[in-house]
């Protein structure tokens, strides 16, 4: 291929002075600048950047954003407008992170409760009968009392015999009996009667009740206290328990309570001490209490005479009741011909199923502790077990099979045969023996 061409040859240099001068630049009107002379062989300077476009922003400061954070001067449209972009919406986060809620509106109190139906005193009302006031105060009677409402409008609906609603209580037409001996049963059933003199004594007690003079701790005078409280007898019903040995009226347990609470030697003597004393200072109820019971003659013994009374029986009875048991379980084993009779079943049905066993068969007798067992060994068919084969075999032998009676003694009354034991017996007799001549030795 032919050279390149060669390069154009560069233009001459030219000098500053060369140049036309160029005019200066034009300032703003309201820049007043003074004429100078013109400058050689200065290059002039470069020209003003172009004045910035005035935004139509009002100079009224915006409302508060809340918790909302102003976009960056990179976020402004750079549109032609010069209007800035608009707020983004709600922000759930920030709401979280804002101030808490204002407090809920405070609600009126809650009215007071309107009264029941028939008004506070309804249960008063429901009372059908008329209060009967006594001519003397009688023996109160501590039951359980029932109260029969009146029917209501919705309950006056006719029904029928059978109907679950027609069965009324017994209590709902039953009326009192009328008593032609009421005086009679005034005078019997009455409390015993108090001097007027005693019931005055008692009011200026109560004026004066710290006067009574307490004795005891604490403790032991409040256990005598609840004790005297909640035996509801008169003392003279104490004493005629004691001494006529009559417990119709305080029962035995009753007794050993008062017994057990009796004061001790050391109180006793501090009791008596305070009433030698101080004869016009009066007792605390517990200790007046266990002053009267001091002076019941052999108070102890007598009580301890009833408990052994009341337990005797018992105790001499429940030693012969497993005598009697032993002496009749025991006969009914060596004498009863329908126990044979079942033995020998279960003898020929057990060499029968041990046929052919050196070991277990042809035997002429079994340990009795396969007899549990028995009901344990099932049928191929599982619908049987040997005990009530045993048991059809017995029944379809018998002669009257509905009149046959139980082969065996009761289950319990061999329990209780095997659990006796002489010694146990022998040392129950002896201390019964004992207890009796100390209640012939105090008496």
């Amino acid at each position: 291929p032919p050279p390149p061409p060669p390069p154009p040859p560069l233009p001459p240099q030219l000098s500053v002075s060369d140049l036309p001068p160029s005019p200066p630049p034009q300032l703003p009107g309201s820049i007043i600048h003074l004429p100078s002379k013109p400058t050689e062989n200065l290059i002039p300077p470069p020209p003003p950047p172009p004045p910035l476009p005035q935004l139509s922003v009002s100079t009224i400061p915006p409302p508060p954003l809340g918790n909302y954070i102003p976009p960056s001067p990179s976020n402004i449209n750079n549109s032609s407008s010069g209007i800035l972009s608009p707020p983004p919406l709600f922000n759930k986060s920030a709401a979280i992170n804002g101030p808490p809620p204002p407090p809920p509106p405070i609600t009126a109190p809650t009215p007071f409760p309107a009264p029941p139906i028939g008004g506070w005193n309804a249960q008063r009302d429901l009372l059908r009968k008329k209060p009967i006031t006594p001519p003397v105060p009688m023996r109160p009677l501590y039951w359980t009392r029932v109260i029969i409402k009146e029917p209501t409008v919705e309950t006056l609906t006719p029904t029928t015999p059978d109907s679950p609603d027609s069965l009324k209580p017994l209590w709902s037409d039953l009326e009192e009996a009328p008593i032609p001996n009421i005086n009679e049963f005034s005078q019997l059933f009455s409390r015993q009667a108090v001097e007027q003199k005693v019931a005055k004594k008692k009011v200026q007690h109560k004026k004066k009740i710290e006067e009574f003079k307490q004795l005891l701790d604490t403790k032991r005078s409040r256990n005598v206290g609840i004790l005297a409280q909640s035996l509801h007898l008169d003392f003279s019903e104490i004493e005629n328990a004691l001494y006529n040995f009559d417990t119709s009226v305080v029962s035995v347990e009753v007794l050993q309570q008062i017994y057990e609470v009796a004061a001790t030697e050391e109180e006793l003597a501090l009791i008596k001490s305070h009433v030698a004393s101080h004869p016009d200072q009066p007792l605390d109820k517990p200790e007046q209490f266990l002053l009267e019971l001091s002076e019941i003659p052999h108070f102890g013994e007598r009580v301890a005479c009833l408990i052994f009374q009341s337990d005797f029986n018992d105790a001499l009875n429940n030693i012969a009741s497993k005598l009697n048991n032993m002496k009749a379980t025991s006969g009914f084993l060596m004498t009863s011909e329908s126990l044979k009779k079942v033995l020998s079943i279960i003898l020929a049905l057990g060499n029968y199923m041990n046929g052919g066993n050196r070991q277990r068969g042809q035997a002429d007798g079994f340990g009795l502790e396969i007899l549990p067992k028995l009901r344990d060994v099932k049928s191929k068919d599982n619908s049987m077990t040997l005990l009530h084969f045993i048991v059809r075999t017995y029944i379809y032998e018998c002669k009257e099979p509905m009149k046959a009676t139980l082969p065996v003694p009761e289950p319990s009354d061999v329990d209780r045969a095997a659990h006796v034991t002489f010694d146990d017996l022998h040392q129950g007799l002896k201390e019964l023996k004992i207890k009796l001549a100390g209640c012939k030795k105090k008496s």
